[in-house]
């Protein structure tokens, strides 16, 4: 169990440090006791629903977090390869 949960937490720390891009701002919970490998961000110009459909119509798998202020998400996993994660970043990278 540890070594999925180290895999997934670098997973997403590295899609996390590259979402703080000038034009999105994550939401991280940095404390690894806490975090379950979801990351939540913003990306500028767009309301989180329409960061989710950008996201998605590119065939990616996100969603809204169902707070009061709403973020898109992603949860990167064990089984998610570098290649699929450098592709998330480049969709988001492409919604500047």
């Amino acid at each position: 169990m540890r070594l999925i949960a180290s895999t997934t937490g670098v997973a997403a720390a590295r899609l996390a440090l590259i979402l703080h891009l000038n034009h999105t701002t994550c939401e991280l919970n940095r404390n690894e006791e806490l975090s379950a490998g979801i990351v939540c961000f913003d990306v500028r110009g767009y309301a989180a629903s329409g960061a989710v459909s950008a996201l998605i119509d590119n065939g990616l798998v996100a969603s809204v977090t169902p707070y009061a202020v709403p973020h898109a998400r992603l949860t990167p996993s064990i089984v998610n390869t570098t290649a699929e994660i450098d592709y998330v970043l480049e969709t988001i990278r492409g919604m500047d």
